[in-house]
């Protein structure tokens, strides 16, 4: 076969290519169903991402933050279906840590040695105090002992069934939702992340604490 020939093998390899998202997996997006308003307002985001993107902790870890992101999103259909607990947790623990590096130390006011001093949950809820979301302390106590539980070998007793720990973890893929609608500036409905239902909610982040030069 020519150099110039692409053969079937090779676009099978290439379609299962880590970075390589389907549409199908896509479609599990939080601005899903909810009006051509909202749609219109995360357009409007458009510049904002650009300028993200041209700093450097963005531009660096965009894409891989993207993929431990669709790691992290259980679907009822298509490749690399995650039905493991354990693996969406890890993914979604060091996609947040990550997030919550850029927005506190990076474009905050966080030094790396007070960052390196917080543990797992100290970083989750610093930052969403940064997004002005109160209230998840239990949800996020939960998540960190789901995720500890993943990762290490010894575990903690939960009370908490395999059901009820899948919905918590829904809700640490809403606040990866909400850190970056957040940063992107966007106002209107997104959804809630939830395993019995998709509901819109209005943004619980406050939008007064971004940075006015983003």
């Amino acid at each position: 076969m020519g150099t110039d020939q692409i053969s079937i093998e090779d676009v099978a390899s290439l379609a299962e290519a880590p970075l390589i998202v389907p549409q199908e997996e896509l479609g599990q997006g939080c601005i899903r169903y909810f009006g051509m308003k909202d749609l219109l307002n995360f357009v409007q985001c458009f510049p904002n991402f650009q300028r993200m993107l041209q700093t450097p902790h963005w531009y660096e870890k965009w894409i891989v933050l993207l993929e431990w992101y669709f790691q992290a999103i259980p679907r009822a259909s298509g490749r690399r279906r995650n039905v493991l607990l354990p693996v969406v947790a890890n993914a979604l623990g060091t996609l947040l840590e990550n997030l919550a590096r850029i927005i506190l130390v990076e474009e905050g006011t966080f030094s790396n040695n007070q960052f390196n001093e917080l543990s797992l949950k100290g970083r989750i809820n610093e930052l969403l105090n940064r997004l002005g979301i109160s209230g998840d302390n239990s949800v996020v106590d939960h998540f960190v002992t789901i995720r500890n539980n993943s990762t290490h070998a010894k575990s903690t007793s939960m009370s908490l069934t395999e059901m009820q720990q899948w919905e918590i973890v829904q809700k640490a893929v809403q606040w990866v939702d909400e850190v970056v609608l957040w940063r992107l500036g966007y106002g209107g409905q997104y959804r809630e992340r939830n395993l019995q239902s998709i509901q819109s909610i209005q943004p619980r982040y406050d939008l007064s604490q971004r940075d006015p030069s983003w």
